[in-house]
């Protein structure tokens, strides 16, 4: 296995963290967006997930393309 110098892994972590900070900020900023949408009621229960539910969701992901949904 080859031996790297004190310069190339600078290099490497440079490479790294650049890639990481802002796949990690994205994470954090949609961690904080759901842990306040879980905790403010009344943004929650204005979400998709309340407003339309997850059956009907589920249903459109199931129709194919230029398929009709019947409602009754």
């Amino acid at each position: 296995m080859k031996t790297h110098t004190s310069a190339e892994l600078a290099a490497a972590v440079k490479r790294y963290e650049a890639d990481l900070w802002p796949r990690g900020n994205e994470a954090v900023l949609a961690s904080m967006e759901n842990t306040n949408a879980v905790h403010d009621w009344k943004t929650m229960l204005q979400s998709p997930l309340f407003t339309a539910g997850l059956v009907r969701a589920a249903k459109q992901d199931e129709m194919e393309v230029g398929e009709v949904e019947v409602v009754s």
